[in-house]
């Protein structure tokens, strides 16, 4: 049983901000709510988190290159995710400010927590994850993103983790990441994606496609 502080960060725009919850094992040890990156950072560092997982994409697409790989092999099994454009394409753009949001995190974690693009030592990385894909592993097939705070809850209590404790949906997909975190950690986990265009990491699965989305328990 591992005894590291596992952290999932969820990204929202200005209004929202960032939601992180902090995990040991299946105990909810903190949450925390905040307009600023650098604050939420200070927080896992203080936590002394072990993997740190972002709900936000860690790089911008390459200029004339197509959709990032990561999303790609996402469509692939099934699971429908929003595709990061360029640096340039997004700026001027409102609903692009939760992806330069979670640009910022990475940033002031890029320190003592680097940006996970394949290193061996599972360990004081910071992951992009995805609360969806995440819940269509814990689940072991593709799962209906409808009424998903029920069926994300669900997920959690079956993996042994006390839902109550979430406020909100925000703070429910954090604890998702926590857990992409966590599977990482013990080395049982999925990786979508490659260098060039980051990846998305999320607990191991079967990766099965199904032509009808499931409801999650």
């Amino acid at each position: 049983m591992s005894e590291e502080v596992m952290i999932g960060i969820d990204v929202g725009g200005p209004a929202k901000g960032f939601h992180a919850v902090a995990i040991r094992h299946t105990a909810i040890i903190g949450t925390f709510k905040s307009p600023s990156a650098v604050e939420v950072a200070a927080w896992c560092l203080a936590r002394g988190s072990a993997v740190v997982a972002v709900d936000a994409p860690c790089l911008w697409r390459g200029v004339g290159r197509p959709a990032r790989a990561a999303e790609r092999q996402l469509a692939q099994d099934g699971i429908s995710s929003f595709s990061t454009p360029t640096e340039a394409a997004a700026r001027g753009h409102a609903f692009y400010t939760w992806m330069f949001a979670g640009m910022e995190i990475f940033r002031a974690l890029a320190t003592s927590h680097p940006l996970y693009l394949g290193q061996a030592d599972p360990r004081n990385v910071t992951l992009e994850t995805f609360p969806q894909a995440v819940a269509c592993a814990l689940a072991g097939q593709i799962v209906s993103a409808k009424e998903k705070n029920r069926g994300r809850r669900g997920l959690l209590t079956r993996a042994g983790i006390d839902e109550s404790k979430l406020g909100n949906i925000d703070e429910v997909d954090a604890a998702l990441c926590a857990l992409a975190a966590q599977s990482f950690s013990q080395r049982s986990f999925h990786a979508y994606g490659d260098r060039e265009g980051g990846y998305i990491v999320v607990p191991a699965w079967s990766r099965r496609a199904r032509t009808r989305p499931a409801t999650a328990p």
